[in-house]
């Protein structure tokens, strides 16, 4: 798996789960 593009997902989820 793309340690990048992981990184990126996570970020993502993290964001949306802070934001809500």
């Amino acid at each position: 798996m793309d340690e990048g593009g992981f990184s990126f997902f996570f970020f993502i989820y993290f964001a949306a789960y802070v934001f809500l």
